[in-house]
């Protein structure tokens, strides 16, 4: 027996489904994304000492 289903209900439904389906495809997206986050931060930070070092470096040379 088949149940109709309203638009409203119906849209639900697949919107349901396709969020399901985008994480079945990817289960790690999130933990990847907060990983890089990290990553992006610390070289962002490792930046300032590699800056300061290379003109240190540099100091002397024209």
């Amino acid at each position: 027996m088949q149940e109709e289903l309203s638009a409203e209900e119906f849209e639900s439904e697949v919107g349901d489904l396709v969020n399901f389906m985008a994480w079945m495809a990817e289960p790690n997206r999130h933990d990847r994304q907060v990983i890089g986050f990290f990553v992006i931060l610390f070289l962002l930070v490792l930046l300032i000492p590699v800056y300061l070092l290379n003109k240190e470096f540099w100091k002397d040379v024209k």
